[in-house]
């Protein structure tokens, strides 16, 4: 049975009924964004996600009719509690005015994760609804403006979302080998299996330095050729555009790579000196076409993240969000040292 509860529908709650006829909820699913602001199109920051959580016990509190099964519910807070996180979708926003990051990433793999471009101009997905790792990239303000109503959302530049979805095994593997350690615990697995480790707190810079580290494995980010013109030229500026997303580059290895091109296709001497003069050409202008995962997923990148606000929305949630204060066992479970400006990933 699903139970929904909270602004906007936010929390959700599977439970059954036992042998007493009471129900019994044996999961919680939250989306603090819309939580506190009635919507998804904004970066979480440290103090919302404080607050956020701090709110889920409040309304926790009131459904249960206990406190004390609220604190229980939420992983972290309680120490007897065999509450543990299984899913997290951890965010981040990047202004892409030309499409420049959206495009290259169209070209990217991921290992061992398939790719799916859901609307080839709009969204690209890695892996699918059951797999342990997957990557939801896409163009927001579209998003936002098709759900509800374009009138409705205050429009500003072109958003681009990326989400990193983590569940079960790969969520405690991403998560148990960080510089600023996270809040794991082994459970009893229950009969006839091994304990296991789950996730039961995360600070800030956690999530930012998982969702950086999943992002880095992107594979081969480049963007196509123009579809018409001189054939030439679009096979040397496609060459150029693969090749600067190798991880190192240097016009040597470019001319060995034009090298092999001409042998494996036999081309002629005409043919290669134009292919050759496109591709060098192209690969002096890719500073503007070609992304590069130092600077777009750097430190400062995830200081104050562009935002799709719809402005209705959030009139509803912001006076339940202020006057909620973070709970301490919150703050001990989930806090980090307070950094001005910092967002969640």
């Amino acid at each position: 049975m699903k139970i929904l509860c909270g602004p906007g529908d936010a929390i959700m709650l599977l439970a059954h009924k036992n042998e007493k006829g009471r129900l019994v909820a044996t999961s919680v699913e939250v989306n603090l964004g819309k939580l506190l602001y009635g919507h998804n199109g904004r970066v979480l920051s440290e103090d919302d996600i404080l607050c956020g959580i701090s709110l889920l016990v409040e309304l926790l509190a009131q459904l249960f009719n206990s406190r004390k099964l609220a604190l229980s519910a939420v992983p972290g807070l309680v120490d007897t509690s065999k509450s543990r996180w299984t899913m997290l979708e951890i965010t981040t926003h990047r202004n892409d005015p030309k499409q420049v990051i959206f495009n290259a990433l169209r070209q990217a793999s991921y290992p061992r994760v398939r790719k799916k471009l859901v609307e080839a101009s709009e969204s690209i997905r890695f892996g699918g609804k059951r797999s342990s790792t997957a990557i939801s990239i896409y163009r927001k303000q579209l998003e936002m403006a098709s759900k509800y109503g374009a009138s409705k959302v205050k429009k500003g530049g072109e958003v681009l979302r990326m989400e990193v979805i983590l569940k079960n095994d790969a969520l405690v593997k991403e998560f148990s080998s960080l510089q600023e350690p996270a809040g794991l615990r082994t459970f009893d697995g229950g009969v006839n299996k091994s304990p296991k480790d789950g996730l039961v707190s995360f600070t800030f810079q956690n999530l930012r330095e998982v969702h950086q580290r999943v992002m880095s494995r992107m594979q081969g980010c480049f963007q196509l050729p123009p579809k018409e013109g001189d054939r030439q030229e679009l096979t040397g500026i496609f060459i150029a555009r693969a090749f600067s997303a190798f991880p190192s580059q240097n016009e040597k290895t470019l001319h060995d790579l034009l090298d092999l091109y001409g042998e494996t296709t036999n081309a002629s001497a005409d043919r290669m000196g134009r292919v050759r003069r496109a591709a060098l050409k192209e690969l002096e202008s890719l500073g503007e076409t070609t992304i590069h995962f130092g600077e777009v997923f750097s430190e400062e990148s995830y200081v104050n993240p562009p935002a799709v606000v719809v402005p209705k929305k959030e009139r509803v949630t912001l006076a339940t969000r202020a006057m909620t204060e973070v709970l301490p066992e919150v703050r001990l479970a989930y806090g980090s040292p307070k950094v001005e400006g910092r967002y969640l990933p």
